[in-house]
Formats: structure tokens, sequence, C-alpha cells
């Protein structure tokens, strides 16, 4: 299963870009949903899986539930992602900019901690860190 996981999440379903070690591509799409992001974590996660996918308003649900099991979970920044390519805006674009962005990127470019104000992948625990407490 290992490799890169690019996923693009919509309200009513995920478009998925899986490139395993091989060099060998599978695009997927999948009703969105907790039980269908299960089924996702079986099929495609597992200790070496790097996963990407766009902050938006399912993005920390589904981080919960692949973070223990993959490698490296990224929530990225839709504006990082222009950097990555403009024009053409798909769902099998945007996951292959996305695995580009993960791949491309040196790791020593992800913040380590909170606050980085430049590039901003941030984890949950940092977004969950810096927010109102009221």
């Amino acid at each position: 299963m290992a490799g890169i996981l690019a996923l693009d999440l919509h309200k009513d379903y995920i478009y998925g870009y899986h490139e395993r070690p091989d060099g060998k591509v599978r695009r997927f799409r999948f009703s969105n949903g907790r039980e269908q992001w299960k089924d996702l974590a079986r099929q495609h996660i597992d200790s070496e899986t790097r996963v990407i996918f766009e902050a938006t308003g399912g993005a920390f649900a589904l981080y919960d539930i692949v973070s223990p099991l993959a490698k490296e979970v990224v929530i990225a920044n839709p504006l990082e992602l222009k950097r990555y390519g403009s024009g053409r805006h798909t769902d099998k674009v945007d996951v292959e900019r996305m695995a580009t962005m993960l791949v491309r990127r040196p790791r020593s470019s992800f913040p380590v901690g909170c606050g980085d104000g430049g590039w901003t992948i941030r984890s949950r625990a940092c977004i969950l860190a810096s927010a109102p407490t009221g």
C-alpha cells in the first residue's frame, strides 16, 4: 500500500490519487462519509503511506481517522497549491498538484512548530493550540 495518497475532499465525494512506490498510479472516487473513510484507510493506508489533502470542512475529521495509520498526514493550505500550477481546476489536476507538493517540497520546509508565518502546512495540534478559547 505505501506511497503517496492525495485526496480532494468534496461535500458528497472524495477523489483520490494513490501513487505506489513502484510508480503505479490509481485514481478513484468514493462517497464522502465516515464509513467510506474507514474503507479508504483499510484499502490505501499503511505505516509507510504519506497522505495529503486540502484544509476544507471535513479535513480534520478525516485527519483523525487516517493519522494514526499513516507515516505522515499533511493538511495543505489551498493557496499554497497554486505554486504548483494554475489554470484548469479539476479533481485530477488538484490531486496531482497535492502529490507534487508533498514530494517536491524539501522535508525541512515543513514547519516543526506553530506560527511558521510562511509555508502553511500545519498539524491539527498547532491549529487547535492557536484557536481562541472561550
